[in-house]
């Protein structure tokens, strides 16, 4: 949608309102291999993947079944909280 890329054009990481950031993050290494689903980064942190990118590919149609190799980049949203919850559950 018009509001997704908006959010995803703009800086490397963008307030998009007082209390919630875009953030982007390259995928810890105790994520490589894993889906998304698996990863379980909104249930263990309350940020929102957004995007992901990979090799210079940015991808917004994310799947549960999306694998994330290493080199991978997370687009994720949520307040500071959750990128500190982000920073201790994976590193």
């Amino acid at each position: 949608t018009g509001a997704s890329m908006a959010i995803l054009n703009d800086t490397e990481h963008g307030a998009l309102s007082k209390s919630v950031d875009r953030l982007t993050r390259e995928l810890p290494a105790s994520l490589h291999g894993h889906t998304l689903a698996e990863s379980g980064i909104g249930a263990k942190t309350g940020l929102n993947v957004v995007a992901v990118k990979r090799n210079g590919t940015l991808v917004t149609r994310l799947r549960p079944d999306l694998r994330l190799p290493p080199g991978t980049e997370l687009v994720m949203v949520g307040a500071d909280e959750q990128v500190d919850a982000f920073v201790e559950a994976f590193g």
